[in-house]
């Protein structure tokens, strides 16, 4: 996995997305099932992040989460498959622990390329 921060796509400035911090909350609310989300099932949830952005929270398998800020109205894009046909998205791949109460951050968006996220992703979901 590479760690070097590929540049930014079109109209991905840093300051518009979420922190990883609060990615990690909107993957937290979905696990709990915290009622903050404008839309929640078992496995996806959205949020209304900013005009720029909405966020798509999703259960790939059993504590491994997908976060993913993409353009308002691309919700339903937010597959591993589509992502690549985004203008521009973030995305966190996150696990947590059960045992010991906490959060792993995988992968995210801004350190690997859309292709290698996608592919991690998939391989995540596949279990």
């Amino acid at each position: 996995m590479t760690k070097a921060t590929h540049p930014p796509l079109p109209n991905q400035g840093a300051t518009d997305y979420p922190t990883t911090d609060t990615a990690r909350g909107y993957a937290e609310d979905l696990r709990i099932g915290a009622p903050a989300a404008g839309y929640m099932s078992k496995k996806r949830s959205f949020y209304h992040f900013s005009t720029r952005l909405d966020i798509v929270a999703v259960r790939l398998q059993t504590d491994i989460y997908a976060v993913v800020a993409l353009p308002p109205g691309d919700a339903p894009k937010a597959n591993a498959g589509q992502l690549d046909r985004l203008d521009y998205f973030r995305g966190w791949l996150f696990r947590y622990n059960r045992h010991h109460t906490r959060w792993s951050l995988l992968a995210q968006s801004i350190e690997i390329d859309v292709q290698e996220f996608m592919h991690l992703w998939q391989e995540l979901r596949a279990g």
